[in-house]
């Protein structure tokens, strides 16, 4: 179904919990302030770092949106001048975003019946949603964390390599990209960052902090309209353009909310579904 109606539950102010703390130390409860909103847009990034696909509705699994960063373009690492070959602990390939290729946000991604359709002007791909047989399992490195990542064959790899010699930035890199390749997540091996995973979140899944796929650390990007409008003024009162949505490409687009007030919230609801807000 659409999803349509949220309700917010929003964290109490710094200040106002340190007093409470003070008066009542032995209680563990905090006030909740509901607050409403709709949602107004929904988004899935087949592929890491291109264009978004609008959604009238979205599926959740264990990972977040079904189909949402589920591929990735990396690029492979230079071998160390100590070593022969690379060991199994090694981390063979790198993600590459738009900060490298300004080009990928031209590149449309969708997909349909098990097939991953890809578009860059007149250039067009059909491509079957599996890696390439025989199997290239590639260990890739996205920020501090390292997935296990399989090839999507060479014609994926020469749609991107061309995209690439086209683009300024990364052909002027001096040959660090022409090896990119289009990956796909291997297997469930990765997990968000305890550190900043709500216990709440963990007894659900037996004490284990919940997978992620692709995404630069956590499953769901959440955006409220209010605040990229409120930018948008102080944007033009300083006479600069304004910024588009997907610059900061959500999953999720709130509107009926104030300006920044996701900044107090630590939980929403959207249908049955509750979403714990971390790394806000």
């Amino acid at each position: 179904a659409v999803l349509a109606s949220i309700h917010v539950v929003r964290k109490p102010l710094r200040k106002w919990l340190s007093l409470w703390s003070l008066q009542r130390k032995s209680s563990t409860t905090s006030a909740t302030i509901p607050s409403n909103g709709t949602v107004s847009a929904l988004y899935i990034h087949p592929v890491k770092s291109l264009r978004a696909v609008s959604c009238q509705e979205a599926e959740l699994d264990s990972k977040g949106f079904v189909g949402d960063r589920r591929l990735m373009i990396v690029h492979p690492l230079p071998l160390p001048t100590w070593k022969e070959q690379f060991d199994s602990q090694d981390v063979t390939h790198r993600f590459v975003s738009q900060r490298q290729c300004p080009s990928l946000a031209r590149v449309t991604a969708t997909l349909e019946n098990d097939h991953l359709f890809l578009k860059y002007g007149a250039k067009t791909l059909d491509l079957p949603l599996q890696p390439a047989l025989p199997k290239k399992t590639y260990r890739a490195g996205i920020w501090d964390d390292v997935v296990a990542v399989d090839d999507m064959g060479d014609q994926a790899a020469s749609f991107f390599r061309e995209i690439f010699d086209e683009d300024e930035n990364t052909a002027a890199s001096g040959g660090r990209y022409k090896g990119v390749r289009l990956v796909i997540h291997a297997v469930t091996d990765r997990q968000v960052d305890a550190k900043f995973t709500p216990a709440v979140a963990t007894s659900w899944l037996v004490g284990s902090p919940p997978p992620v796929s692709l995404t630069d650390g956590y499953p769901i990007l959440i955006a409220c309209q209010a605040s990229l409008d409120e930018l948008n003024h102080r944007l033009k009162e300083n006479q600069k353009p304004p910024i588009e949505m997907s610059r900061f490409r959500p999953n999720i687009v709130i509107t009926g909310t104030t300006a920044f007030e996701e900044d107090r919230w630590k939980y929403i609801a959207i249908g049955d579904q509750l979403f714990a807000i971390v790394k806000a």
